[in-house]
């Protein structure tokens, strides 16, 4: 990511992370500052994880999470249902087109390879990374930074926004009381005015 903004030049760039875009996202603004102008943050983390659902480390074991993840696409069709607080889920437009890029076992490497990478423990390889990245958010204070939350988020849960909170005193915050991890999905219409309006002050 670092390397695609410097090949394209770009500059007064407007952040938007979710979920591991959170640590991939900031922790390449932290590394290229000044092309980034403002920050918009949804249920995510950048930081060793406070909390891993016991669902995820099943995800992370070597044979029946293998299997089921890159066999039988376990955690993006778990994902459809589990990360929306829709009453009548996610339309089937959107549950498809999240399913889409994972339709094959070799398509699925991916997401068994993001498991693979949440930290359990201090001696896991990103836990250092993660930390890293922690420990310079403050440094990013001066920003204009929107953050907004789905509250019933299982994974993210609000304890990943208050460690945001503590770093950035001055974002502009929205609790979502009803929506869950896919935000986006959840809250779309009140997020769209949110977001323009950040947008149009900052």
């Amino acid at each position: 990511l670092v390397d695609l903004t410097e090949h394209l030049d770009l500059s007064n760039v407007t952040l938007v992370v979710h979920d591991w875009g959170g640590a991939i996202g900031i922790g390449s603004l932290l590394r290229n500052r000044s092309r980034f102008k403002r920050l918009v943050v949804f249920n995510t983390g950048a930081f060793p994880p406070p909390y891993i659902p016991f669902r995820i480390r099943v995800c992370r074991w070597p044979i029946v999470g293998r299997l089921a993840v890159q066999g039988f696409n376990a955690f993006a069709r778990a994902a459809i249902s589990m990360a929306t607080e829709l009453p009548d889920g996610l339309p089937p437009s959107v549950a498809d087109g999240l399913l889409a890029p994972y339709d094959s076992w070799q398509n699925r490497i991916a997401i068994y390879q993001f498991v693979k990478d949440i930290p359990l423990t201090r001696s896991h390889k990103t836990w250092n990374v993660l930390k890293q990245i922690e420990d310079e958010l403050p440094g990013l204070a001066d920003m204009p930074i929107q953050i907004i939350w789905g509250m019933k988020d299982w994974c993210f849960r609000p304890e990943c926004l208050q460690r945001f909170s503590v770093a950035w005193p001055q974002a502009q915050i929205h609790e979502l009381a009803d929506a869950g991890h896919y935000v986006v999905e959840d809250a779309d219409k009140t997020i769209q005015k949110l977001v323009w309006d950040f947008l149009s002050k900052n």
